[in-house]
This record gives C-alpha cells, sequence and structure tokens, in this order.
C-alpha cells in the first residue's frame, strides 16, 4: 500500500484549487442573497478568468466598484502569508478577503476583509522568482491571533464596506 509523503492535509493541498473555487462561490452566494434579503438589486459580481490582474472577484454595488482577492485557509495551518500581485493595489478600491474555514467542516467558516494600498504592498516581502508579487502576513489581514476576532466580518458588514 502506498502512503503519501504529504501526510493528513493531502486534499487541502493536492485539491486548493476546487477548495478555492468551493468558498469563492459559496461567498458569491451569501453576498447576493443579503442583498437579496436588503432588496438592493443594483449589485454586480464579475470573475476574472485570467488570474495575473491581481484580483478574483469584482463587484460593484451602486456606483461603487470594489477588486476583491480572495484567499482561503483552514484554521488551523501554519499559512503566515499570501501572495498578493501589484496590479491589485493599483485599483482605487482592492481588498484582500480571507476565508477561514474549520479542516472537518466547509460551512463552518468567517470572513476577513481588508484593504490593500501602496503602504501595505511596500511592507510585504518581495518574492525572486515573482517580481510583482509580495508575500502579505496573515496578520495584517486578521490581526494578531489574540484579536481576530474582533477583525471576524459578517456579511453584512462585507456588503457595508463595499457599498460606502
Amino acid at each position: 500500500m502506498a502512503t503519501s509523503l504529504l501526510g493528513k492535509n493531502d486534499k487541502d493541498f493536492l485539491h486548493s484549487s476546487m477548495r478555492e473555487s468551493i468558498f469563492e462561490h459559496k461567498f458569491i452566494a451569501a453576498f447576493l442573497s443579503y442583498c437579496w434579503q436588503q432588496n438592493n438589486f443594483e449589485v454586480e459580481v464579475l470573475r476574472s478568468e485570467i488570474d495575473d490582474s491581481g484580483y478574483d472577484l469584482v463587484i460593484s454595488t451602486g456606483n461603487k466598484t470594489s477588486y476583491l482577492q480572495l484567499k482561503v485557509t483552514a484554521e488551523d495551518t501554519d499559512t503566515s502569508e499570501f501572495p498578493i500581485h501589484q496590479k491589485l493595489i493599483h485599483k482605487e478600491r482592492s481588498f484582500i478577503l480571507l476565508m477561514e474555514y474549520q479542516r472537518n467542516n466547509l460551512d463552518e467558516f468567517v470572513y476577513y476583509l481588508q484593504p490593500i494600498n501602496h503602504e501595505s504592498w511596500h511592507e510585504g516581502n518581495a518574492i525572486a522568482n515573482r517580481p510583482n508579487t509580495r508575500m502579505i502576513k496573515r496578520t495584517f489581514v486578521q490581526g494578531p491571533k489574540r484579536n481576530r476576532q474582533i477583525r471576524q466580518q459578517t456579511i453584512a458588514q462585507i456588503f457595508h464596506t463595499l457599498s460606502v
């Protein structure tokens, strides 16, 4: 019997694209459901088919347009940084949306939404073979572990941030 060299979290690593797609759809569904419940029908969600512009989603509500880079991670992972493309900071309203999930239950997750700008970009660490990409610390998005619950956001809070 062959054993994996990756360990207990093989599927998180080997099937990360599928997991990220699941969470992208969960976020879009929750966001649009909230808009529906609020009778806000002036909303557009656009997905980036080519991942070289720094964002995954474009969300327009009323006359506000926001660019979101989605990041997905398990709560108990040791991931401490996320790659962010330089093009994201050149968008007027750009954000990192981190979705942190419980490893054994993809329905248990929390949101963290953090604006990204030139200052936060320059604080990131450069990647040698990817000159237009910086590593942004997870704590930049979530805050320190002791304060993470303060930074967690609901769909209503995210809607408000993206709408004002």
